[in-house]
């Protein structure tokens, strides 16, 4: 029912469509009752009222979804909205690349010296930051909108 409740929901946004949207809350609804009344249940109902661990799903729901978002919008960003040819596009996310291969080796240290939590939290805010610079900047020249 759990892989159920995601394929529709996947379904119902991708499609956007009424009818996998509605499927998928009716099979919420029964895989909710079904943790509730099983003896083992697959996901124990008491892990998703843990305020903390509910709070650390959405957050990264949210971070996954605009990692993911941001390598896929911004070329299509960048030749829809700014109006670049494809290779000026990919020439114009080189300084993302080049950052995101130097930043990688820090993370790692500074995951060591601060905490895997600590490293998530300030990669989360920092994606978040960075979705909302793209938005700002949308339709601005290319030299001036911050590389994603």
């Amino acid at each position: 029912m759990l892989a159920g409740v995601v394929a529709l929901l996947l379904l119902g946004i991708t499609n956007q469509a009424w009818l996998p949207a509605a499927g998928c809350l009716l099979l919420l609804v029964l895989f909710l009752i079904r943790i509730r009344s099983a003896k083992a249940p697959f996901i124990q109902p008491s892990l998703l009222l843990n305020k903390g661990y509910s709070l650390g799903l959405v957050i990264a729901f949210l971070a996954m979804g605009i990692g993911y978002s941001l390598p896929f919008l911004s070329p299509q960003l960048l030749t829809y909205v700014n109006r670049l040819e494809p290779g000026a596009a990919g020439f114009a996310l080189v300084p993302a690349a080049v950052m995101t291969a130097l930043l990688g080796r820090k993370g790692g240290k500074l995951a060591d010296k601060k905490g895997n939590s600590f490293l998530f939290y300030t990669a989360s805010a920092l994606l978040l930051l960075c979705f909302v610079l793209l938005s700002s900047f949308a339709g601005m020249s290319p030299l001036i909108m911050p590389s994603s």
